[in-house]
């Protein structure tokens, strides 16, 4: 039920795999979850519409 995971900064993790079990749709736990913020430039561009001037002025007032 533990699964050994590699996560970019911290190294190996030690993680609880899934308690599901599908018969056409097995379910495995392959990767680390994201580090806080590593999906941010994504979000606020792609999903949210934000330009990357807004971006970077919202940064450099540490509003984000």
């Amino acid at each position: 039920m533990i699964v050994d995971v590699d996560h970019p900064r911290v190294g190996k993790l030690k993680v609880v795999g899934t308690p599901m079990i599908f018969s056409r749709t097995p379910c495995k736990i392959e990767k680390a979850c994201p580090d806080v913020g590593q999906d941010s430039m994504e979000v606020f561009s792609g999903m949210l519409g934000i330009s990357i001037k807004e971006i970077e002025d919202l940064q450099k007032n540490k509003v984000i």
